[in-house]
């Protein structure tokens, strides 16, 4: 597994094509059959910059992360336990997936996660990730 942080800083805008082609490059391609006998190659990177993540090497492959605190019956005297949770991004949405069952896991589209990212006051993102979060714990239930 090859970790990179932020791969976009000190890096100009215009090389973020390349860089984003060369990350996939490295990676295993489960969709090629010639792959099939080669090592598993595995690429994590994290970053902010919704130009990044818009790149076409790039945009098939998010996961956005967020960390939970479920929280623990007080009796137990433990403190809550945090966790990273990781859903899928999709490039969008149909009617369909918008009003599945609470159990479906919760996806975002390309455009939620760049206003995420972009947004300079955080109150209606940490809404919506308060929501899904609801929304996971509820399902995790039954």
């Amino acid at each position: 597994m090859l970790c990179f942080d932020e791969p976009e800083n000190a890096i100009h805008p215009s090389y973020l094509t390349n860089i984003a082609h060369l990350l996939r490059g490295l990676a295993t391609d489960f969709s090629d059959p010639q792959w099939a006998d080669e090592p598993l190659r595995q690429v994590l990177v994290t970053t902010h910059s919704p130009t990044f993540i818009s790149q076409p090497d790039v945009i098939d492959a998010l996961l956005f992360t967020y960390t939970m605190t479920p929280v623990e019956p007080s009796t137990t005297g433990l403190p809550p336990m945090r966790f990273t949770h990781a859903a899928p991004v999709r490039l969008t949405m149909d009617s369909t997936e918008e009003n599945a069952d609470v159990k479906d896991e919760a996806t975002y589209t390309i455009a939620l996660v760049q206003d995420l990212l972009m947004r300079n006051q955080l109150d209606e993102a940490i809404e919506r990730l308060d929501e899904a979060k609801t929304k996971l714990n509820e399902g995790s239930d039954g």
